[in-house]
């Protein structure tokens, strides 16, 4: 394999892992539309059910971690294809459980391995994709998730009134099996002594302090910590929205095909600005500005949770916006760690705080409602304090000046 050889074909490799990741994210969202029927078909109250969402990131708050730094060391393209197997089992076992302690449980081995495969597709377009292209790359794998909940919301109530809950686990236990196939027998991901063999030498370095470990390197950066923080609030915003978008748009009069549809805007319209963000990065060779521009958007979730149509319909536009930001967020990753090949680990500790900010979304607005007295749109409102501190978070970030950006990533960095 040449150096002009070693990347892999940037639609096929985007393409499969975008859609086999998808069906992780369809096996999480398999919950909202139903939440209530499973509220009352085992007998819990809202915040007893919301656990159903909230377990499934759960466990990745503990497996995010050490899968980034393994997913490094070892094949990523593995790692994640056995995520994938992992929600499928997830999904099947779901299908027989008899109780909710036991569907819960079932939930927890999904989440596993929807923690396997958001910390190695990063790690595997990295190692597959020409730089010039990792910006487009990350834009269209940013859109995994969204494009799960979409097929999720639009499939799910029409499942469960023709099988049932056993149905609906049933189909997508097969969907995410089907797909992780594909991508096994499809696609190929080079050896790791390959690509360090191929890729060009490191320039001379200028003399400098002794460089930090790869996880030190992470850890000591607090350019690091303000960003995975503001990520962390990001995620609980836009989780709030669609565990719990559903249920407020059915209390309100709106009836549940509606309340699917409007749910899934935002993230119809992310279709459009995950790739757009990802190609003016690979563009205008920007990543902060956009970043503060997509978040701007995380006013929308308190819009969203407004009686009225017109702010309720800005809070759609505004989210299908903020949800363009997890691409940039990882592109930016390099510019905030003190050490390049401490990718993989920055990686597995963002998808840490990506999970703590997913389990607090999914939880949040039932606990929130206590306070607020069930008056949905002032629990709405207690979110927008988090939403101004994820963008002054990115606003303030100090990054390093010209010419000390840390070097970009490289496979032989991979291999450190």
């Amino acid at each position: 394999m040449t150096a002009s050889s070693r990347y892999q074909n940037f639609w096929l490799v985007t393409v499969l892992l975008t859609a086999c990741a998808m069906t992780t994210g369809v096996n999480m969202f398999k919950i909202p539309m139903i939440l209530n029927d499973l509220a009352a078909d085992y007998g819990m109250e809202l915040t007893g059910a919301s656990w159903l969402m909230a377990v499934f990131t759960f466990t990745g708050i503990f497996c995010a971690w050490p899968a980034g730094s393994l997913a490094q060391k070892m094949n990523p393209l593995r790692f994640m294809l056995t995520g994938v197997y992992f929600v499928a089992a997830g999904s099947l076992l779901g299908a027989f459980a008899p109780g909710a302690a036991a569907l819960i449980a079932t939930r927890a081995l999904e989440g596993i391995g929807f923690c396997l495969v958001t910390v190695s597709g990063p790690l595997v377009l990295t190692r597959v994709i020409a730089p010039q292209n990792r910006g487009r790359a990350m834009g269209l794998w940013g859109t995994w998730l969204c494009l799960g909940q979409v097929i999720t919301f639009a499939l799910t109530p029409t499942i469960y009134q023709t099988g049932g809950r056993p149905l609906v686990w049933l189909l997508y236990a097969a969907l995410a099996a089907l797909l992780a196939t594909v991508c096994l027998v499809t696609l190929r991901l080079p050896a790791a002594e390959t690509l360090a063999a191929a890729a060009p030498p490191s320039p001379p370095a200028e003399p400098s302090p002794p460089r930090l470990t790869p996880l030190a390197g992470v850890l000591k950066s607090p350019c690091f910590w303000r960003l995975g923080c503001s990520y962390l609030i990001y995620n609980i915003l836009i989780t709030a929205v669609l565990t719990f978008g559903p249920t407020y748009l059915e209390g309100i009069g709106i009836s549940t095909a509606q309340a699917a549809a409007l749910t899934s805007l935002p993230m119809l319209l992310a279709l459009v600005s995950s790739p757009l963000f990802g190609w003016l990065m690979d563009r205008l060779q920007t990543k902060k500005p956009l970043l503060c521009f997509a978040l701007l958007g995380l006013l929308g979730a308190t819009l969203f949770f407004l009686p009225a149509a017109l702010p309720r319909g800005a809070g759609i536009l505004l989210i299908g916006l903020a949800c363009g930001a997890p691409c940039i967020v990882l592109n930016l990753i390099p510019d905030t760690i003190l050490n390049p090949a401490g990718y993989g680990n920055a990686v597995g500790l963002l998808m840490v705080l990506q999970n703590i900010g997913m389990f607090l979304g999914s939880l949040s607005l039932s606990y929130l409602l206590l306070p607020a007295g069930g008056n949905w749109t002032l629990a709405g409102l207690m979110l927008l304090p988090l939403g101004f501190l994820a963008f002054l978070g990115v606003l303030l970030l100090p990054l390093p000046k010209a010419g000390t950006q840390a070097r970009p990533i490289s496979e032989r960095s991979f291999n450190q």
